[in-house]
């Protein structure tokens, strides 16, 4: 975007032209790649807790790549130095854009060009015409009971998560930003290292209890998770603990705040992997009644109504 006294004139094309683009590639192209790839966990197996323990080992390769994501802002404003502005953009971005490209290309090549897909034989469906098959869809209450609970739950993951970055950049590290973001990073990287210790114990859980009534415990701790976030993000003197990092040297990290990190990973971060074996039973129950199996067109409208949550979740986000 040119600099000067016209610059102004070149903000609404801009994002016109970024929220094009960026609605192509993430709202075609990761469609393009989740709903079959959601689709096949429904299909692989028929038990009823094999396919929690199936979407426990997706959930654990998804927190696998969190370890990196959190640090990226911190990462492109290390870059840039002294003038990192985290909410003006950093030019750090092109080069650590150009290396997650590089890491995703290649670590998605070896299942493109060596994973064989094992198609079973089915016996032949006859076509369902589209109405129908929306027909169907909205008449499974139990369907939209999940994604409905899923909209929820994800659109108050999002829009808190959006208030995180004011909270570290202003609050909890007094306007140092770079450090801001380094104290995001390490909260992520908490959450994410929780997740995967606690799905084991999740998905014998669910066994247990049974997927609703464990999925209702999950949220309702999730909640006192989030609540607690009023009492454990705080900049008092008290709640810093010095530690060293690579590339920051010594900070003095605000400790309270990862106990709710904590129960965010162990309770909140898990909740995909029930809301997906549930979804699995949904499909079972829809071809119960309609005698069509649809794991693709119920993958669809799950994935849109999750992004359609995230979505109205930024929303705040261009306002402030």
């Amino acid at each position: 975007m040119p600099a000067g006294p016209n610059a102004d004139e070149w903000i609404w094309p801009v994002f016109f032209y970024l929220a094009v683009m960026v609605s192509l590639l993430y709202g075609l192209g990761y469609t393009m790649f989740n709903v079959p790839h959601i689709t096949m966990g429904y299909e692989m197996t028929t038990d009823y807790n094999e396919r929690t323990h199936l979407f426990k080992w997706r959930q654990i390769i998804y927190s696998a790549a969190g370890f990196l994501t959190p640090w990226l802002l911190t990462f492109c404003m290390l870059l840039e130095g002294d003038q990192a502005q985290a909410l003006k953009g950093t030019q750090g971005v092109v080069v650590v854009s150009a290396c997650i490209a590089i890491i995703v290309l290649l670590s998605g090549l070896p299942s493109v060009l060596f994973c064989k897909e094992n198609v079973a034989d089915h016996k032949k469906e006859t076509k369902v015409r589209f109405f129908d098959v929306v027909k169907f869809t909205f008449n499974n209450k139990p369907f939209w009971l999940v994604v409905v609970s899923n909209f929820i739950s994800k659109f108050c993951m999002a829009i808190t998560g959006i208030f995180f970055m004011y909270i570290f950049l202003y609050h909890i590290s007094k306007g140092d930003q770079v450090l801001g973001a380094a104290y995001m990073a390490i909260i992520f990287t908490a959450i994410n290292v929780t997740c995967p210790l606690a799905m084991p114990i999740v998905a014998k859980l669910s066994e247990s209890l049974r997927k609703k009534k464990c999925l209702l415990i999950m949220l309702a701790v999730s909640t006192i998770a989030y609540l607690s976030l009023c009492f454990t993000f705080t900049n008092y003197a008290g709640a810093y603990l010095t530690m060293n990092l690579p590339f920051l040297g010594d900070i003095s990290m605000q400790w309270p705040c990862l106990i709710s990190a904590i129960l965010i990973g162990a309770f909140t971060n898990t909740m995909p992997m029930i809301n997906n074996s549930m979804l699995a039973d949904v499909c079972d129950l829809d071809e119960l009644n309609t005698g069509h199996r649809r794991e693709a067109f119920y993958s669809a409208v799950f994935s849109t109504v999750d992004k359609m949550a995230l979505g109205i979740a930024r929303l705040p986000n261009h306002c402030i």
